[in-house]
């Protein structure tokens, strides 16, 4: 279960991309590389529990939460100054600073296999913003790409991402970070994430918001406490502070 989330729009997106058609066709926004997914798998999966993994990175967690009564999800925050930095941003070709997400089991067994994700710590908000192309009026005058529309179709991918991701693990892998915070109110969790500049999912929720990609965002969402799935229209997306 953990290896399958966010597969599906993974596919799509990349679907969208490799079977881009000439002027006049819907090209879709690029948020994933799976050949840069698989070369982070291959240089985590030797690392299987977290002081392992605390020891490779050169710094332990920055922020730990239960999910349910079996498994945690930790954050680690690297930058260059960090030991396991380097390597791992010649791998995914980047020179941000970089989080790592894990789903790790709380009675201290190896981790599964792909429960390591690798996130830049930099807005994705250039991969959403759609441009007037070029010389884009025919000589007719009519408009070669209509904006709006593009942009539309963007938002309902957007917000197709939010409302398929519906536990924790699936919205921090989303946001590309764990939230700042979780309250436990009985049987539900009141978590929050705070997306800006340099939170990958950052231009993601700007989209599915209609909110400006120059203001800081508050994903805040209701979840079941043992880690299941959450209701729809469960999470909003405020203009942050």
């Amino acid at each position: 279960m953990l290896r399958t989330i966010g597969l599906a729009h993974c596919v799509l997106l990349v679907a969208l991309a490799a079977n881009a058609q000439p002027e006049g066709q819907f090209h879709g926004p690029v948020l994933f590389d799976p050949s840069t997914d698989a070369r982070v798998e291959t240089l985590l999966a030797p690392i299987r529990d977290r002081d392992s993994l605390s020891r490779a990175f050169g710094r332990s967690t920055t922020r730990c939460f239960g999910v349910g009564s079996s498994w945690e999800l930790c954050e680690w925050q690297l930058s260059r100054s960090d030991s396991g930095w380097h390597e791992l941003a010649s791998v995914m070709g980047v020179r941000d600073r970089i989080s790592v997400l894990c789903v790790l089991p709380t009675n201290g067994n190896p981790r599964d296999p792909q429960s390591c994700t690798a996130h830049v710590r930099r807005s994705n908000r250039d991969r959403w913003r759609v441009s007037r192309p070029v010389g884009h009026l025919r000589r007719d005058h009519r408009p070669r790409s209509n904006l709006y529309e593009t942009r539309e179709r963007y938002r309902d991918i957007a917000t197709g991402m939010l409302d398929d991701a519906r536990t924790l693990i699936a919205l921090s892998r989303l946001l590309g970070q764990t939230p700042s915070s979780c309250v436990a109110k009985g049987a539900q969790l009141d978590c929050l994430w705070r997306a800006t500049s340099q939170t990958w999912g950052h231009g993601t929720l700007a989209t599915a918001a209609g909110f400006s990609d120059r203001k800081k965002l508050r994903l805040a969402c209701r979840l079941p406490a043992d880690g299941g799935l959450r209701g729809r229209n469960s999470c909003q997306i405020e203009i942050g502070d």
